[in-house]
């Protein structure tokens, strides 16, 4: 972190260098200008001295835009320096070559920067790295990225009807994965409506709100209400429902769309449903416990353990990742045992999850069993396999 702050206050010297040098520039190219225009002015002989004493100015001008210029290239040259000195470029303690030789690893890898250029929208470059790296994708897949991107082009530029058609083409799959992006559609077409004064279509439209009770209804007693009282000057100005069209919608309101949108496509390719990509989750985790693991190095570099970092598939200490929750090792909560595929994760019927070694033990000798977290009874056969 330590790093990143210096290299940020050599960048932030820069930026305020250039700042100051474009000023410079357009104050002297305007005073230029000035003399220029006033010489047009004055008699032959005056135009004369005028022109010498702009030539001049202009020769001053050059000249101090020269070093200017020269001082933001050491600027930049420093911010290099900076970067050299406060960042390990290679350091084979921490990254191993090897590690990244298993074909499946390899494969694992290239899938995250393809979700990550799918949900950029960077398609070209997805079908390069394909056919190339020979990434497993879907044509299917495929279709439907593009499908979403110009969705969410449509809604950054603060159109929704795009967005209610993929709705209602994909209406089971997004229902399948409890989502609730055609309600807050829905509303905002709603709340579009009552805006420009259509309160008969607004009030057709919310007999759609019906299928979205009882998970929706406070929302929806807000926006009946403001449909009645939407006539009254006297409507509580506090009010939390928005009374702008679409169009004069705040941008923050399209952006919690595109997120909610995005999120409900990763869990129909069955993807994480967090906004974020894998990678970015990755580069975002390896800023935050980076420094330790090069601290880590050194001190083992100094006990002679070296090896012991590779004796495992696992750090060698415990990194708190502030981002989600991530569990890089599941253990079962009765044994105490890790999680893997020759014991895996094993979904009661109540929702609790224990091993399948667990379930064994608890089970052994009886049709019925009960968890060992609740007292509801059930029978073992009816457990399924959990994968993380």
């Amino acid at each position: 972190m330590d790093g990143c702050l210096a290299v940020d206050r050599e960048v932030d010297k820069f930026l305020s260098k250039l700042s100051s040098f474009n000023h410079s520039v357009n104050r002297n190219l305007v005073e230029c200008g000035q003399l220029l225009d006033r010489s047009k002015s004055l008699s032959e002989s005056d135009q004369y001295d005028k022109a010498m004493e702009t030539v001049s100015k202009v020769k001053s001008v050059a000249q101090t835009v020269a070093n200017d210029h020269k001082d933001l290239h050491s600027s930049i040259s420093k911010i290099g320096k900076s970067v050299d000195k406060n960042f390990v470029a290679s350091d084979p303690n921490i990254m191993h070559v090897a590690f990244m030789e298993s074909e499946q690893k390899q494969t694992i890898a290239n899938q995250v920067v393809c979700d990550y250029l799918l949900r950029q929208g960077h398609l070209e470059a997805v079908r390069s790295l394909i056919q190339e790296a020979k990434v497993p994708v879907r044509d299917e897949q495929m279709h439907l990225f593009v499908r979403v991107n110009e969705v969410i082009d449509a809604l950054r530029n603060k159109n929704i009807l795009p967005a209610i058609q993929f709705v209602e083409d994909f209406r089971f799959q997004l229902s399948s994965v409890n989502s609730s992006l055609e309600f807050h559609l829905l509303r905002l077409r709603f709340l579009e409506m009552v805006a420009v004064g259509n309160r008969l279509e607004a009030l057709s439209l919310s007999t759609h709100f019906s299928k979205f009770t009882p998970q929706h209804t406070p929302e929806i007693q807000k926006l009946m209400g403001h449909l009645i009282y939407s006539q009254q000057r006297s409507e509580d100005s506090n009010s939390s429902v928005s009374k702008v069209p679409v169009s004069l919608q705040p941008d923050h309101v399209f952006a919690e769309l595109v997120d909610l949108l995005t999120s409900d496509l990763c869990s129909m390719l069955g993807f994480s449903r967090s906004h974020k990509s894998h990678l970015l989750t990755c580069v975002e985790a390896g800023c935050q416990f980076l420094p330790s693991l090069i601290n880590l190095k050194q001190v083992m570099t100094q006990g002679k353990v070296g090896n012991l970092w590779n004796a495992k598939e696992e750090l060698p200490i415990e990194v708190n990742v502030r981002l989600s929750k991530y569990h890089s090792l599941v253990a079962c909560p009765v044994l105490r045992q890790p999680l893997n595929d020759d014991n895996p994760a094993m979904r009661l019927v109540c929702g609790h999850i224990i091993s399948r070694e667990a379930l064994n033990r608890i089970a052994s000798n009886h049709s019925k069993m009960k968890c060992p977290y609740c007292p509801f009874e059930q029978s073992a056969k009816m457990a399924v396999v959990i994968k993380f």
